[in-house]
């Protein structure tokens, strides 16, 4: 079970007031209940059920997690259901009902959610109020019954978490055995691809397994040079000694004494500041006893650089006289600082290259040549392949408007693609100043500040990295990635997401300015309508779709009435703010997934996706009704526009492809006949034309 989920927002005061009233019902029923039997057949049974479908929640809890929904008030949801669960403890049998052992799930949820002196505080008190169940059923307490449900629900109710805590203290000794790596990574294996480096080694977590590895490595081979010291010289145990600058002391990082978690022989009390002078001073300190060397220390250092000391003992001696043993440790410490030295080197040589190799791997999907939807969403994949972030997110941003646009997503983003990015929002901010930024603890961020814009629902983000794409010194975009949890993405991974930006820059400017110069090519430059070429693409599209589906596709034919009186009267320029008054009239009042397009002179045509005659006609009059109700103001004069529409669609009204626009075009022409600022379908033409012509017959 995890508690990081988003906390979930209930009515003001319940917790107040719930919890307190049920347990006020539930006391007040026990000295109600006082004298009931209760060996009735069906209360045994209803808490036989109410402890299974307890212990059946508790399972699911442990094995899928606590719904977010519920875990934020999970303390309190529990504190709210004991209360009935006493009265049918109660009711049932007090101590002996089914459903006094329902208390231990109970217990349980609450040490995980309070911890574990809360939860052993709630079993005592569940104890306690079953006694006082005992006493109102039975008139006195049961205590041998009281002391089995307590052992049971104390079991259950605390037993996970007292072993969760040992398995945690087991990995915290682990780890600190750990400790002593030095921080080399080692050499991975190769991948399946071939390649000995993949996106995911440059997160954190794959950093920290490869730091592990190769220190324990560096220290299997300091052990063995150690052995070797102490071998040579006769010695109980060399061991040597890491030096902390900051703090200005020294631990024990490797030991000759074999299979042992520390140094087996070393007298602190009496040595450790012989190590510690050792090292301040660099010089070499020999202990003598009664003639014979005991002990040696030796500072660990080349070329200005101290890394620590070296120290040699031997109970009963070394068998060198001391003059010998200090010259001897002085050696061996200028081998270990070399050793020391060429571990480094390496290191930094083989971190060098592997995060050239794991970026390179990383980039291979970021191709100019790319789809612009295959590209983008490779950018965010890769984002997350190389960060712990759980979400990601690219912006375009256009800095002369100040304006930016959610370009794509990670699959769960809950901002949606196209989402417009508000001028207050923390992206647009940071757009602005054009250099990454890092927020650890992104929750109280996040509550006070829009992420990306107006509208954005209200979510928990524990750390968020923004990492602004520049180009010529001018920013284009950014690449957002969030964390659930507080310090979710490190120092580290926020700039391999700022490399991957510089690396894609290339990539998405090319792509961005095909998409512009594509979207120009199917755009009309005076209302910002699709143009005659794309509606053409987008008819024939649909109307396959429609012939291999068997769905319908509906065409709408919008003409202005009267424009060229407009023209004439007030002038061309009135004509076009006509004109681009209506189109977003037209735009504002259909789908997203509809496709409104100028055809030609003041002629607009609207298609839509899986729509029949009929409502395509109730979508007509709707915009007619719109259109007529916001009249055009130009130079501070309003013009009253109205709009004539003809309806039709495929197959109903029309039997071939080639003739949907043509029945369109009829219905339009009818409309206009009838006096114009109507609507006309042509199925209603088609049974006009067959009644005139039965009229005629006759």
């Amino acid at each position: 079970m995890s508690s990081s989920d988003h906390p979930v927002t209930h009515p003001p005061g319940w917790r107040r007031a719930a919890v307190p009233a049920a347990w006020l019902v539930a006391l007040v029923s026990l000295i109600a209940l006082r004298g009931l039997q209760t060996d009735a057949v069906w209360l045994q049974w209803a808490a036989a059920v109410v402890a299974l479908a307890a212990y059946a929640l508790a399972g699911r809890a442990l094995v899928a997690g606590v719904p977010a929904a519920f875990r934020h008030d999970l303390t309190h949801l529990l504190a709210l259901a004991a209360a009935p669960l006493l009265i049918l403890v109660a009711a049932s049998g007090g101590s002996a009902s089914p459903a006094s052992v329902a208390a231990g799930p109970i217990v349980l949820g609450i040490a995980w959610r309070s911890g574990f002196t809360r939860g052993a505080a709630t079993a005592a008190a569940a104890v306690v109020l079953l006694g006082l169940a005992d006493v109102v059923v039975h008139g006195v307490a049961d205590v041998p019954g009281l002391l089995a449900v307590g052992a049971a629900i104390g079991a259950v109710g605390l037993g996970p978490l007292w072993h969760g805590r040992r398995v945690a203290v087991a990995g915290l000794q682990a780890k600190r055995r750990l400790a002593r790596v030095e921080g080399y990574m080692a050499e991975r294996r190769m991948t399946p691809h071939g390649s000995r480096a993949i996106a995911s080694d440059l997160r954190r977590d794959a950093q920290d397994v490869q730091q592990h590895a190769e220190g324990l490595a560096y220290l299997g081979d300091l052990d063995r040079f150690l052995r070797d010291v102490r071998d040579g010289l006769g010695g109980d145990e060399a061991i040597l000694w890491k030096w902390n600058e900051s703090r200005g002391t020294q631990v024990p990082l490797a030991w000759s004494t074999e299979n042992a978690d520390a140094p087996a022989h070393f007298q602190y009390e009496e040595w450790a500041p012989l190590v510690k002078w050792s090292a301040e001073s660099g010089k070499v300190h020999c202990l003598t006893r009664e003639g014979l060397v005991r002990f040696v220390a030796a500072s660990v250092e080349r070329n200005g650089r101290l890394y620590g000391a070296l120290s040699l003992s031997a109970a009963e001696g070394l068998g060198l006289p001391g003059e010998q043993a200090r010259d001897w440790l002085g050696r061996h410490a200028a081998h270990a600082a070399l050793l020391g030295e060429l571990f480094e080197m390496r290191r930094e040589y083989g971190k060098l290259s592997r995060y050239q190799a794991a970026l390179n791997h990383a980039t291979q999907k970021i191709r100019p040549s790319a789809a612009p939807a295959e590209l983008k969403r490779a950018i965010c994949d890769t984002a997350l392949e190389i960060t712990s972030g759980q979400r990601a997110a690219l912006i375009r941003w256009q800095p002369r408007e100040d304006a930016g646009l959610v370009e794509a997503t990670s699959k769960g983003h809950p901002v949606r693609e196209q989402f417009t990015i508000s001028g207050d929002a923390l992206v647009a901010a940071q757009c602005r100043v054009g250099t990454p930024m890092l927020k650890g603890d992104a929750k109280q961020v996040a509550r006070r500040h829009a992420v990306y814009g107006s509208g954005e629902a209200k979510r928990d983000i524990g750390c968020i990295a923004i990492a602004p794409l520049t180009r010529d010194s001018e920013v284009f975009g950014a690449l957002v990635v969030e964390a659930d949890a507080a310090e979710g993405i490190s120092v580290g991974e926020l700039k391999n997401l700022n490399l991957l930006g510089i690396i894609a820059v290339t990539a998405l400017q090319v792509s961005w300015e095909i998409q512009e110069v594509s979207r120009r090519a199917r755009t009309d430059p005076l209302t910002g309508l699709g143009n005659r070429r794309h509606f053409d693409e987008e008819l024939a599209r649909l109307l396959e779709g429609s012939d291999r589906f068997g769905n319908s596709t509906a065409l709408i034919v919008a003409d202005i009435d009267h424009f060229k009186a407009i023209n004439d009267r007030l002038g061309h320029d009135a004509g076009d703010a006509v004109l681009k008054h209506v189109a977003q009239v037209l735009t504002e009042g259909v789908r997203a997934i509809d496709l409104c397009a100028r055809y030609g002179g003041e002629e607009i045509v609207v298609l839509l996706p899986q729509t029949t005659v009929a409502g395509a006609a109730e979508v007509a009059e709707r915009l007619r009704r719109a259109v007529e109700s916001r009249p055009t103001t130009f130079r501070g004069q309003s013009i009253p526009v109205t709009c004539s529409f003809g309806v039709s669609a495929f197959p109903q009204c029309a039997a071939r492809r080639d003739g949907l626009f043509g029945a369109a075009d009829r219905a339009l022409y009818a409309a206009k006949s009838a006096g114009r600022n109507r609507v006309k379908s042509a199925s209603e033409i088609h049974v006009l034309r067959h009644v005139e012509r039965e009229q005629e017959l006759r």
